[in-house]
């Protein structure tokens, strides 16, 4: 049993490994989808939950009482990481650390490669909802993130896979070439500034039509 306050909490924590340097690394699955509406009045009143957006059943971070937590705790951007236990055995203290450097995504799990810097980071999904309509088109996700320094995962530069399937529709000998698109590099340090931004978002500051937090529209003009 871990206390995750350490990192802000935790969201579903999935699967995880043991990493060549021996120190359990976590996966946070399914955080909240719909963070540009995350502090909407209707996302945090019982009465009105059920129908709001649809319904958010598939939203798995509930976050109603977000103004009862006092800073990061209702931040958005704090979950959806990989998260490391340090010492883990060796003492009665182990240190949790929050990977905001391999980006935020629904992890499933990581593979890491020999050479202790290339991680490889997927979902379990084949589809995603869309209003309650489950959509197996969308697909899921392949990310790799290449560490600055083996066995430290605080830096490196992250890349996202672009998928193209050869010709044909057997899955058994169908295959398809990837190419990496780099999205950026940083460290842990550098984007929990730029998460903290956002630590005192309220519920008060909704504004309709508008978003408090980066949104979908913006993902798309930057991409």
């Amino acid at each position: 049993m871990l206390d995750l306050s350490s990192v802000d909490g935790g969201s579903v924590l999935c699967s995880g490994i043991v990493t060549p340097w021996g120190t359990p690394l976590l996966a946070e699955e399914y955080f909240y989808y719909g963070t540009e509406v995350w502090n909407h009045p209707a996302n945090h009143d019982e009465d009105e939950r059920a129908g709001f957006r649809g319904g958010n059943d598939i939203s798995f971070i509930k976050p109603k009482n977000m103004n009862k937590y006092l800073g990061k705790m209702s931040n958005p951007y704090r979950y959806g990481y990989m998260i490391e236990i340090n010492d883990p055995a060796t003492s009665g203290d182990p240190q949790l650390v929050k990977h905001y450097a391999t980006g935020r995504l629904s992890h499933a799990t990581a593979a890491i490669m020999p050479d202790m810097k290339t991680v490889y980071m997927t979902d379990d999904d084949s589809g995603a909802y869309i209003g309650k309509t489950y959509n197996t088109a969308s697909g899921g996700v392949l990310f790799k993130f290449v560490a600055d320094i083996k066995g430290d995962l605080s830096a490196g530069t992250l890349y996202g896979a672009k998928l193209t399937q050869d010709g044909g529709d057997d899955p058994r000998k169908v295959g398809f070439n990837i190419l990496w698109i780099m999205l950026g590099h940083s460290n842990n340090s550098q984007i929990d500034k730029w998460i903290a931004e956002y630590d005192s978002v309220k519920v008060s500051d909704y504004v309709d039509g508008k978003s408090s937090y980066v949104s979908n529209q913006d993902v798309n003009d930057w991409a």
